[in-house]
């Protein structure tokens, strides 16, 4: 093959590769607030990210036995004090990144998240374009954390 047609075939192939992974967005929400709920049904239809809810930690974990998702967006509320308990439960359903939704939060509880499996906070109250750049960073680093390394000879 031509070098530079084995290049542009690379490039295609990593296109189709990278468009395929940008639809498989699969976020699931436990939360009991129907606003809440609201918000990020319209913002996932919007930007075409499929989305399940339920409203306790024992469901989504059981949910999570049957599809892993990538993202896990978790109220404190529902969890309650044991929130940690519950991201570590989570977490250990395989790789995923849990963004934990609190009404007040300080970089001691982003340590706290951090230390227990989480990926970061998600502060109430929600807002439409906090929660896409959230689960927009939470999906490019589960994308790069399951990457295989580079193969040598390629080019990224």
């Amino acid at each position: 093959m031509f070098p530079i047609l084995e290049v542009i075939s690379r490039f295609f192939a990593r296109e189709r590769r990278r468009r395929a992974t940008c639809s498989e967005i699969a976020i699931l929400c436990v939360v009991a607030n129907k606003h809440d709920e609201s918000l990020i049904r319209e913002t996932c239809r919007e930007q075409g990210w499929d989305v399940w809810f339920t409203s306790d930690t024992r469901m989504a974990q059981r949910q999570m036995e049957g599809y892993a998702y990538p993202i896990v967006l978790l109220d404190r509320e529902v969890a309650g004090d044991a929130w940690r308990q519950a991201i570590s439960g989570l977490t250990a359903a395989g790789s995923l990144c849990i963004l934990l939704v609190p009404r007040v939060f300080d970089d001691h509880l982003w340590n706290e998240v951090v230390r227990w499996g989480g990926y970061d906070i998600l502060p109430k109250p929600l807002r439409r374009e906090d929660l896409r750049r959230a689960i927009r960073l939470a999906w490019s680093y589960w994308m790069g954390a399951r990457r295989p390394a580079a193969i040598p000879g390629e080019s990224t």
